[in-house]
């Protein structure tokens, strides 16, 4: 069993005419059976959502691309936009879920009568509440068994905010009735009892989408119900192991951890909301059961909480690790590739979120685990591929692990097969473990290419491009896939997490304003290539290293860290979240730096001039002038709003510049003509043969002041939907001479 959906048989409810105000609590037994924990995909990399709608290019399109404009910055496509646009595009996917939703909605609006919460005969409404909730939601859930369709479900509950309106109605059910903590002899008595059976509903329905959608666990994590599933468990606890294990079906213990393991698995969740509330410590006793099944589930919870410093909580129960090394092998020789319930992915898992402890990294290699994730590699399905991958670079990042990893011949030669597979998330993180094996010069001219093969895109088996450098009034014209960026001197990199990236935004727009070359990758498009980070780093006279806890737990960031620390660069630590001490690597890679707070506890405006005064007074900085002091003490620093994309397409004012001659003056013809010598798809000509001399000077100019822009309206506007057709067009466009 796991945390993934419960298969919670719900009972009937009987009509009771007894009705008072405090909302009673039954002894009658009921027949729940928890469902095993389906494993949940981590994927640190991203797509590229494209506009679904291609059209023939128009003359009123061009007209209304040059006339719109705005500024470069209200061009960046940030994550949460990307996010966005994803969660659209998987609702006009399945339009067959409209309904499903339609009763989603009608489902919050029963629940939203909180007036009726607190009527002194308000049982009807109870039974109204569990029926819709359980028709609605729990019946629908099962009956689109389709990780996709029930990502649009969560991600459309958590857009009404309903993980809040549910857990505030289990509070009041909670409380209303009385109930101190909701143990297994609770569960055990509600067949036909309103209160206990609502309660088991929403727990089953956070159980449920917890597990399924991302967005859904991260808001359930701040609601607050964490405090009330501890408490659960501590009076389970209290009750004794032997009765847990005695126990057929112990729903109140593993609804409770499932959700708590659910919340912690996704990378988003905040780990504060675990030590608010002493989790690490409520866990910890469940591990010295007897019963496997309950021993597993807690470890692999407590494997997505535990931090550095709490390793040693962890290292005093017997042979944990080997506990999960055993496992996994018999799992993988099972013919349902299951052990005790457990599938072999969400146990290699539970070793990555064990591994994320550097302690653990070496007692997890002392019981000798290579063989068997060789063996997984050989025969397992798609994500075993991909835990192993994730699990091997993790292991990685502890230096006397490396030699032991490279001695296992047949898992290298394996890593590095996957390295090309046709899965892009097996093939990042292939492609990471092999980065993190190879031996990095710690000299900072070394320069030498890392050599990653390119990764094939899935749909047109070319190779995927990259953001490489910003800087003021200039970006790079193209994306590139492999070779060297093109160069424009010396820069600065931000290595950053996404949830910190509209903040990232800011400090990088004051940097280009004040006449810094910078990198930052706004896709995170370099974990397609890490060839791009590495050349970022070893072209950079400083790297901004933009720390959190959750850039602690992140291998890119790792890796973007420990390589610039490797390289001998000058590192400036940012702090992005207020409260937070980097502990672990990320504790000793900084030492003890000075760093500038950026968290919501400090005015930006005055933390990012202390931070320009500090780049402007490094040695390396090509502006350096050790005569003239600091260049920032006497100007202001302006920060400008950052505007997301929407869906109108906008240029900047930048571009407003005269019309330049020559190309402008072309006819139909010589463009046609100009058009079949850059190698386009024919089927592709219609749609770019009402170009004008122009526009074409105009598409010239957005490919240098705007890539971003310049490549989505390639896609959108001009209906250019391959790589190749893209990179043939933008090579033709490069080679034009404006005059």
């Amino acid at each position: 069993m796991g945390c993934g959906p419960s298969t919670h048989v719900e009972p009937v409810i009987k009509d009771n005419p007894a009705a008072t105000q405090s909302i009673p609590v039954s002894n009658v037994r009921g027949n729940h059976r928890p469902r095993t924990i389906r494993n949940k995909q981590d994927s640190e990399s991203e797509g590229y959502a494209s506009d679904d709608s291609k059209s023939d290019t128009s003359q009123q399109d061009i007209v209304e691309m040059t006339e719109t404009k705005t500024n470069l910055r209200s061009l960046i496509r940030t994550v949460s936009r990307m996010k966005a646009e994803d969660a659209q595009n998987l609702v006009k996917k399945y339009p067959e879920l409209k309904p499903i939703l339609k009763s989603f909605d009608h489902t919050i609006s029963i629940l939203s009568q909180k007036k009726k919460w607190t009527e002194d005969d308000n049982e009807a409404y109870l039974k109204e509440v569990q029926n819709t909730l359980k028709q609605n939601l729990l019946d629908n859930f099962q009956k689109f068994n389709h990780e996709e369709k029930r990502l649009v479900m969560g991600n459309h509950l958590v857009d009404k905010e309903f993980p809040k309106l549910l857990f505030e109605f289990y509070v009041y059910v909670f409380e209303a009735a009385d109930i101190k903590a909701f143990d297994n002899n609770l569960a055990q008595e509600a067949e036909d009892d309103e209160t206990l059976i609502v309660l088991m509903t929403i727990r089953e329905i956070f159980w449920n989408f917890s597990d399924s959608c991302p967005a859904f666990s991260k808001a359930v994590a701040v609601t607050g119900i964490f405090k009330y599933l501890i408490d659960d468990l501590s009076a389970i606890k209290d009750d004794g192991l032997e009765v847990l294990e005695a126990e057929s079906d112990p729903f109140a213990f593993t609804s409770a951890v499932a959700i708590l393991h659910n919340c912690a698995h996704n990378p988003d969740t905040e780990r504060k909301f675990y030590r608010d509330v002493n989790a690490v410590d409520s866990l910890l006793p469940y591990l010295e059961s007897k019963q496997p099944k309950i021993q597993m589930v807690t470890l692999l919870a407590l494997a997505d909480m535990i931090d550095d410093n709490e390793c040693d909580k962890i290292q005093g129960s017997e042979n944990v690790f080997k506990l999960l090394r055993d496992m996994i092998e018999e799992a993988r020789r099972a013919d349902d590739r299951r052990k005790e319930g457990f599938c072999v992915s969400e146990l290699i898992d539970g070793l990555l979120g064990l591994a994320k402890a550097e302690k653990n990294k070496t007692l997890i290699m002392d019981t000798k685990p290579l063989g068997i994730f060789c063996k997984v590699l050989e025969d397992g399905h798609e994500k075993e591929l991909l835990s192993v991958c994730k699990v091997v670079r993790e292991l990685a990042f502890n230096q006397n692990n490396i030699g032991k990893i490279k001695k296992e011949k047949g898992l290298y030669m394996k890593l590095t097969e996957l390295q090309t597979h046709r899965n892009k998330d097996i093939c990042v993180s292939a492609r990471g473990a092999i980065f993190q094996l190879q031996e990095h010069d710690d000299s900072t001219n070394a320069g030498t290419p890392i050599g990653l093969p390119p990764i094939p895109d899935e749909e047109t088996g070319t190779d995927v491009p990259v953001h490489a450098l910003t800087k003021k009034d200039k970006q790079f014209p193209k994306r590139h896939s492999r070779g060297e960026l093109p160069w424009y001197g010396p820069h600065i990199m931000i290595s950053y997490n996404w949830d910190n990236q509209q903040e990232i935004i800011k400090i990088r727009d004051v940097l280009v304003d004040n006449d810094y070359n910078v990198w930052l990758d706004m896709e995170h498009m370099h974990t397609y290539m890490l060839d791009a980070m590495a050349q970022a780093v070893e072209k950079a006279f400083v790297v901004l290293v933009c720390f959190s806890e959750k850039y602690k737990l992140s291998q890119n960031c790792r890796a973007e860290a420990e390589y610039a620390f490797h390289k001998h660069k000058e590192i400036i630590p940012l702090k992005m979240q207020a409260g937070y001490n980097p502990d672990g690597w990320l504790g000793i890679l900084l030492g003890p730096k000075l760093y500038y707070e950026f968290s919501e506890a400090f005015s930006f405006e005055a933390k990012v001039k202390d931070l320009l005064n500090a780049i402007d007074k490094l040695p390396n900085n090509p502006k350096y002038d050790p005569m003239g002091g600091s260049s920032v003490d006497g100007r202001s620093v302006h920060v400008k709003e950052t505007k997301m994309m929407t869906g109108v397409h906008t240029v900047p004012d930048a571009l407003n510049i005269p019309i330049i001659p020559d190309i402008v003056k072309w006819t139909k013809d010589e463009v046609n003509q100009w058009l079949r010598k850059s190698k386009l798809d024919p089927n592709k000509m219609k749609k770019l043969q009402s170009l004008t001399g122009e526009q074409l000077v105009f598409l010239k100019k957005v490919s240098i002041k705007a890539p971003e822009f310049f490549f989505r309206c390639l896609e959108s506007k001009l209906g250019l939907d391959s790589l190749e057709d893209i990179m043939n067009l933008s090579n033709a466009l490069e080679k034009l001479t404006v005059r």
